[in-house]
This record gives structure tokens, C-alpha cells and sequence, in this order.
């Protein structure tokens, strides 16, 4: 192993970095020699300083990035090795011939396949040919110079620019999208991404290829420093970098942006509305329970919908112009944006296919408590009109379930109680007494989504473990499945009326106070699988284990039932 070769002066093999270095050469030597000191380098091997210093743009804050290039096909470690060194961080990435070869080959090979391949092209390949480009070699051998000129400074800032003004064209569709939905806000901050990344496009065929857009403010002073006719752009540009804070100004912004791209370079954005459509997104589900709207993403997240997002997702229809959709529902629009940033619906560009946007966000989980209800998942008012369920999907639909065969079970034991009190079997009544309070308090964890549930007869005991539930009702639960007894009629009938009157306070925050009477007749028994097959459908959608053994009965009965319909 031996030290890189490197010469007394800083050498830029014939390109010009636009304006020099924070760091002399003699201060670069000292750097160099520091961090080679404390890791094994190939002998052979060329040293190049890279990043922002090399472009001209680092300050004395700036990490010093040094790449050591190794002649020949060895792999190494893409990550750099990060040393401190008199008062600087040091980076030092090494990387062989080959490995240069291979990304420059890979990312012409991208950017030759026509129209559309910009898309295909990833940032940190760009970056890693972008980098080696322009570096200054530290010295005056010719294994850099070799491998530079492999990478010429022309072809290079084409194929920049043209990525570059791909993400400035879906950035620009999607402010477009987003002003026509009436998020204003969302789309000036599309279009702030939309001309920093078509002022990236235009710098780029003026030799500022850099791919960090931090930088950009120093790329445009610098072409502005030209004179010209680009000076003029290039201060629109700088002008236009910040969107405004005041909301009011948000929409003359994106149309100032949207007018300016074009003369960056950037076609296919025009601030036409029609142009826009609403495409289903795959894996996107909809569920409604009792009449409240849930939608499943990819089969892992619920979202419990308000009426107002309600409303606009029932107005949502696939593949016509989005100022169409909004006729039928001209309240909708922000709903809709807010679907396409959870990433259940996705953007189409007429004659461009999605608008590509950030990737589909997690808002933080609602905070109601219980968290579930027979009618599907709570709304947290706080939490706007589409609010993430705490809990996973399959979990959300297993507790679901639970609570209603939970209710379910509650109301055979209290049939049960009911015979026995008629039978003056106060042992039975005692025991099914208490049967209906572990059933309820049962419902109960599954509405805060304690799934598996804890063994029977524990239930009552764990009620004072839920977040936000009246001590008092956790108390009073386990304190009446301690005393519940009956010795004959009078102490019988003051049992049954005790547990009923507990079981009606632990229902009380599940709007289960008018569930049916499961097993008094035919019709509670169909009411009570009507309330019950909201929550079996999405339940068998998602494959969630079934609660217990007798679900699967009634699944079976509600399958045969709708099949006779």
C-alpha cells in the first residue's frame, strides 16, 4: 500500500471550476497528507479534490472532499471514510477505474434511451460522474486526466439539464394540480421545486453542473456575472427562488413560475387545469362501516374519513379533467390534495402520465380514544378530515371484529342470566353475571386495539390499563366482578340489574347502547349480522385471523345470507 501521487501545485487538467478554491494548495497538501496518513490507500493511486470546494463554491466551513482513484477493477465501499483533521472534516471516498467506467457507462446508457429516460436517471449517479468531472486533480499524473476525459464537460451538462428540467416539469404539473384543487400553499411550494430545478436545467447548458441545489444562488450569480442576455434570466430566477409567505400572494407566484419555466427550457407545464385528471392508486381500498368511510393503503394503514372528506371522496371520479370532478363538487379540492399527499389517489398529466411528487406521507395517528367504535374507526377532530387509525390495517380490522362478537357475546349472556333468574339457578346467574361484564370489558380493550385479548376472565383487571378511560369505570368494573353473587330472587334480579347497568356504561363510548338483542328473536339476529359484516368483509380482505373459532360460523351464515340475496 502506498500514498496517492500528488504534486506541489493544484492542477485542473484544462477545466476551469469557475473561480477558484476557500483552500490554497499548500493548505490542500497538508489535508491530503493528514487523512492518507491514517488510512491504506493502493499504491499507484491519483488523489482529486471533489464537492463544492472543487466547483468553487465551499467556504472555510465546507467538508473537504477528497476521492482517491485506483487503477484497475477492484470494488470499494461507496461510503466515504470521515476523518477530523486541524480543525476541518475530512472526506476521503476511494474508488477504482473500473468502478468509473462502469457508473459513466451506465449513466450515457440511461440518458441515450429518448424521450422519458431523464426519469430513469438516479440522482446519485449523476452526482458521482457530475463530481469526478469537474474535480481538481492534486497533481499532474494522468490516470485522472484518463478518466475525465471519458466524462466530457458538454455531453455531461446535457444530460444533467435534461434531468434537472424532468423534476422541474412533474414539480410544475404538480403545482398546477394543486392550485386547481385550491391548495395554494402546496402548489407555491411545487412551484418553488418546479424553477429551482428548471434553473438548475438552464444553468446546467451553461457549465453549472453541480447537482446539490444548495448551491444554486452561486451558480446564478456566477452566469449573472457573464453579462449578457442570460444575466437577465438568471437574476429572474434569483428573484423568483423564494416562494412568498404571505398565503394571498401564493397563486401569482406559481403563475409568475409557470410563465418563467419555459424560457428555462422546461415545456409540458402550461397552467392548464383540464390537462389533470385523478388516477386510482393500486392497493387503495375503500370500506365503508356503518355508513363511515375507511380507506386502506397497501393493505397496511386505515384512514377513517370526516363527512367533508367523505363527501369529496364519493365525488371522486378516475380519469376525467379534474375541473370536471370539481363541478360536481366544487368543495373538494383540498380534500383531494390532501388524498393524493396520503397517497391514496395519484395525479395524471394528459400525454404525460403521473405526476411524479413526494413520496405518500403518514400523518402522526389520531389520538381518540377509544379508537374504534361498531361504526368503524373514531375521527380525531384535531387531526383535520382524514385521519390515520393507531393501528395497523390487519390489527384495526381483527379488533373490529372483536369488539362486535365481543357485544355479541354479551348480549347471549345476558339471555343466559335471564333463563336463569326465570330457573332460580343463582349459581348460573352469578357465573353469567359476570360473563357479561368480561364480555363488555372485552369490547371495550378490543375499541382501544388490544389485540390478542387477555385470558377470559381477566378483562375487567386490565380496563385500568387503557389510556384516557375513567378510572372511576375501570374501578367500578373490577370491584362488581369481585362481589357479583346471587343466593336467591331478590339478590338474583339486583345482580343481573347491576351488571346491566355497568355493561350500559362500558358500552357507552363504542355506540353499542342500542346494539340488538343478538338472541331474543329473528330480527336481532339479523341486525346483529348487519352490524357485524361491515367489519368481516375488511376483516377477510385483509386475511386477519378471526377472533375466535364461533367467527367463523358467522361468517359463514352472513356469506350464505347474501348469497340468497
Amino acid at each position: 500500500m502506498g500514498a496517492p501521487h500528488y504534486a506541489g501545485d493544484v492542477s485542473v487538467g484544462g477545466r476551469s471550476n469557475g473561480g477558484g478554491t476557500a483552500l490554497d494548495s499548500a493548505r490542500l497538501r497538508e489535508l491530503l497528507t493528514l487523512a492518507l496518513a491514517r488510512m491504506p490507500v493502493p499504491d499507484g493511486s491519483e488523489a482529486v479534490l471533489e464537492g463544492s470546494l472543487a466547483e468553487g463554491f465551499g467556504n472555510v466551513a465546507s467538508d473537504v472532499d477528497f476521492l482517491v482513484l485506483a487503477d484497475g477493477d477492484a470494488s470499494y465501499a461507496g461510503t466515504p471514510t470521515v476523518l477530523f483533521a486541524d480543525g476541518r472534516r475530512i472526506e476521503v471516498r476511494l474508488r477504482s477505474t473500473g468502478e468509473v467506467a462502469a457508473d459513466r457507462d451506465a449513466l450515457w446508457r440511461l440518458a441515450a434511451r429518448g424521450p422519458g429516460a431523464a426519469a430513469r436517471i438516479p440522482d446519485d449517479l449523476l452526482n458521482r460522474c457530475q463530481r469526478l468531472a469537474r474535480a481538481l486533480p492534486l497533481g499532474d499524473g494522468a490516470l485522472a486526466a484518463r478518466v475525465q476525459a471519458a466524462l466530457p464537460l458538454d455531453e455531461l451538462g446535457e444530460i444533467a439539464s435534461a434531468s434537472f428540467a424532468h423534476r422541474a416539469r412533474q414539480a410544475g404539473r404538480l403545482a398546477v394540480a394543486l392550485l386547481t384543487l385550491a391548495d395554494e400553499a402546496g402548489a407555491a411550494m411545487a412551484a418553488e421545486t418546479a424553477l429551482t430545478f428548471g434553473a438548475k436545467a438552464w444553468a446546467a447548458l451553461r457549465g453549472e453542473t453541480y447537482v446539490d441545489a444548495k448551491w444554486l444562488p452561486e451558480q446564478l450569480r456566477r452566469v449573472a456575472a457573464r453579462g449578457g442576455a442570460d444575466a437577465a434570466t438568471a437574476q429572474r430566477c434569483g428573484a423568483l427562488a423564494r416562494r412568498p409567505a404571505a398565503a394571498a400572494q401564493a397563486g401569482a407566484y406559481v403563475r409568475a413560475v409557470l410563465e418563467l419555466l419555459p424560457g428555462l427550457g422546461v415545456a409540458g407545464c402550461p397552467l392548464a387545469p383540464e390537462r389533470v385528471s385523478l388516477r386510482r392508486r393500486p392497493g387503495v381500498t375503500t370500506w365503508p362501516i356503518a355508513g363511515r368511510l375507511h380507506v386502506l393503503r397497501d393493505g397496511r394503514e386505515a384512514f377513517v374519513l370526516g363527512e367533508r372528506a367523505a363527501r369529496a371522496w364519493r365525488a371522486v371520479v378516475f380519469e376525467r379533467p379534474l375541473p370536471a370532478v370539481l363541478e360536481r363538487a366544487p368543495e373538494a379540492g383540498p380534500s383531494i390534495a390532501a388524498f393524493h399527499r396520503l397517497g391514496l389517489v395519484r395525479l395524471a398529466w394528459r400525454g404525460g402520465g403521473t405526476i411524479a411528487g413526494a413520496p405518500a406521507t403518514t400523518p402522526p395517528p389520531g389520538a381518540a380514544r377509544p379508537a374504534l367504535t361498531l361504526g368503524g374507526a373514531t375521527p380525531d377532530a384535531d387531526a383535520g378530515e382524514v385521519t390515520l387509525v393507531p393501528l395497523p390495517a390487519r390489527r384495526f380490522a381483527a379488533a373490529g371484529m372483536a369488539l362486535v362478537w365481543a357485544n355479541v357475546m354479551v348480549e347471549n349472556a345476558r339471555e343466559d342470566a335471564v333463563g336463569a333468574l326465570d330457573a332460580g339457578q343463582w349459581g348460573v346467574l352469578a357465573v353469567v353475571a359476570r360473563r357479561m361484564l368480561d364480555w363488555a370489558a372485552r369490547s371495550l380493550l378490543s375499541a382501544y386495539g388490544v389485540d390478542p385479548l387477555p385470558a377470559y376472565g381477566e378483562a375487567c383487571a386490565r380496563l385500568a390499563e387503557l389510556p384516557g378511560l375513567d378510572r372511576r369505570l375501570a374501578d367500578d368494573a373490577r370491584a362488581l366482578d369481585a362481589r357479583l353473587a346471587a343466593h336467591d330472587a331478590a339478590s338474583g334480579r339486583a345482580a343481573l340489574a347491576d351488571a346491566e347497568a355497568l355493561v350500559a356504561r362500558l358500552r357507552a363510548p363504542l355506540g353499542a347502547a342500542d346494539f340488538p338483542r343478538s338472541f331474543a328473536d329473528a330480527a336481532g339476529w339479523r341486525t346483529t349480522l348487519e352490524t357485524f359484516y361491515d367489519w368481516v368483509r375488511i376483516g377477510a380482505h385483509l386475511d386477519s385471523a378471526l377472533p375466535l373459532d364461533e367467527l367463523r360460523d358467522v361468517l359463514l351464515s352472513v356469506e350464505q345470507r347474501h348469497a340468497r340475496v
